[in-house]
């Protein structure tokens, strides 16, 4: 389901994804209503929850979730922390989607 945060409100899901979490995203918000609204998304979640960014707009409250990392409640897994190289595909064997995996 595709839903704004506050429709979310009370539901909960095996997987969230929060994309573009920059600073433009969320117009004139202060920062407090920020955290409540990521809140509300993040914890629709039950297992996964992922969020995304871009270097040039980063949402600097989400630096709040490393804390979290660091005692084990989470991992934190950057792009940059990615190999973008991809092996050759095996022959006759299906392609690897990503999108298709969370599914």
């Amino acid at each position: 389901k595709l839903m704004p945060y506050h429709s979310a409100k009370g539901l909960t899901f095996d997987t969230v994804l929060l994309p573009r979490l920059v600073g433009s995203a969320f117009g004139r918000m202060g920062l407090q209503r920020i955290v409540r609204v990521l809140f509300v998304g993040i914890t629709r979640a039950t297992k996964w929850v992922y969020l995304s960014t871009s270097g040039d707009g980063d949402l600097g409250v989400l630096n709040r979730l490393v804390a979290g990392a660091s005692h084990g409640c989470l991992t934190i897994r950057r792009a940059s922390q990615d190999s973008h190289a991809t092996p050759p595909p095996t022959p006759g064997a299906k392609p690897k989607d990503d999108v298709l995996d969370l599914l």
